[in-house]
């Protein structure tokens, strides 16, 4: 995966999103939100030193186009997909995670589709 702010020198440094959250209120007068909390990761030899660096974050606009970029390259790939599009999948990933862990807590329970 392509490193974000990288920087070379002894070593190198980038900047990640190291944790998301997202903001889904039930109020339709507060918007729906998605918060990135970045660190700098510093990497010298075998020595990775990493330190929370700042935050940044968006609001949920439904048709909103979003360029996608490959993980690996950091390339744009041509292709865009809308933040109801990546909503949905949030939506949907949720629901899946939750039945899964319900049908864990009562495995006697058929699961739910």
């Amino acid at each position: 995966m392509t490193n974000y702010n990288e920087t070379t020198g002894p070593g190198t440094s980038w900047t990640r999103a190291n944790r998301v959250m997202i903001l889904n209120p039930l109020e339709d007068s507060v918007a729906k939100q998605i918060s990135f909390f970045e660190e700098t990761v510093a990497k010298v030899g075998d020595t990775t030193i990493k330190a929370d660096s700042g935050y940044c974050n968006t609001y949920y606009i439904a048709d909103k186009l979003i360029q996608l970029i490959n993980p690996e390259t950091g390339e744009p790939t041509g292709e865009t997909i809308t933040q109801g599009k990546v909503y949905q999948a949030i939506y949907s990933l949720y629901l899946a995670a939750a039945k899964a862990r319900d049908q864990q807590m009562n495995p006697a329970q058929p699961p739910q589709t």
